[in-house]
């Protein structure tokens, strides 16, 4: 009997030891665990009370940031987005004419793409500029007069029915988006603070009356439209970047062309007087 009854305590205080460290090791983990998880919202920022104050400044700034303005950077890379994709849609619209069947299918799709693509970069600019008074006034023409809408309506319909109709197509495009859209898309640029930038334009536009030969009128207000004496502007390629360096280099002749005329001009009456004044 005392062998039975030493083997029971010893089996007790076994039995008693097994399940209480089991139990010690546990409770470790969990604080441990616990601590681990504190740290790290400590340090995202997301750890509960005593971190309230710093979550509510975080989520002021988060509201102040819910403005969305873009930054500098932003509204550049808005303004060279939106003009890659005129030339994309300037590239379907001068070619259009000559593409069949699927083909033409698949480029008017593009175009339809780049055309709705642009109304993400205007979203950009509309947000950093919107006060600025030439950006009220081209989104009048672009948006509350729906001439940008017309020009999705017509890619889209050209989408839908193929090369059938593709000259009359591309007449309505160009009569509407080389007088109305491309003009005012100038202004966003310049009112971005990249007036050199422009909107690729289709060689269409030179056919088209009333639309503007210079991308913006001169500083001062003077008229945009290009007097008879100037050369003709040159066709746009079907690249946008292209197309930027060809409206900065043609704008920039028509004013060399205007002051070397001047001057001529200038010079011929000088002479002109000089020898009135020898024959008296």
């Amino acid at each position: 009997m005392h062998t039975t009854l030493s083997l029971s305590v010893g089996l007790s205080i076994l039995a008693a030891f097994t399940t209480a460290a089991p139990a010690a090791g546990h409770g470790h983990r969990v604080r441990s665990n616990a601590g681990f998880i504190a740290m790290r919202q400590a340090t995202n920022g997301t750890a509960p009370p005593a971190n309230n104050n710093n979550n509510n400044n975080n989520n002021n700034g988060g509201g102040a940031g819910s403005n969305k303005t873009p930054s500098d950077t932003q509204l550049m890379n808005a303004v060279m987005g939106w003009m890659n994709d005129t030339g994309k849609v300037t590239n379907f619209v001068n070619t259009a004419t000559s593409l069949t069947g699927d083909e033409f299918t698949l480029q008017a799709q593009i175009a339809l793409n780049a055309e709705l693509d642009e109304l993400n970069h205007k979203k950009i600019l509309d947000a950093g500029l919107g006060d600025n008074p030439m950006v009220q006034s081209a989104n009048e023409v672009l948006e509350t007069q729906g001439t940008f809408q017309n020009v999705v309506d017509v890619l889209q319909a050209m989408v839908n029915n193929g090369p059938d109709t593709a000259q009359a197509d591309v007449n309505a495009i160009n009569n509407n988006r080389c007088v109305n859209v491309l003009p005012n898309i100038d202004m966003y640029f310049a009112a971005a603070g990249m007036p050199e930038v422009s909107a690729a334009r289709p060689t269409g536009c030179l056919e088209v009356a009333g639309a503007p030969t210079g991308a913006l009128p001169p500083a001062g207000g003077a008229d945009a439209s290009a007097p008879a004496s100037s050369p003709s502007p040159t066709p746009a390629p079907g690249a946008g970047g292209g197309n930027a360096g060809n409206a900065t280099s043609k704008n920039n002749g028509n004013g060399a062309g205007n002051k070397s005329g001047t001057k001529s001009g200038t010079n011929k009456a000088a002479r002109g007087g000089q020898a009135g004044g020898a024959a008296t």
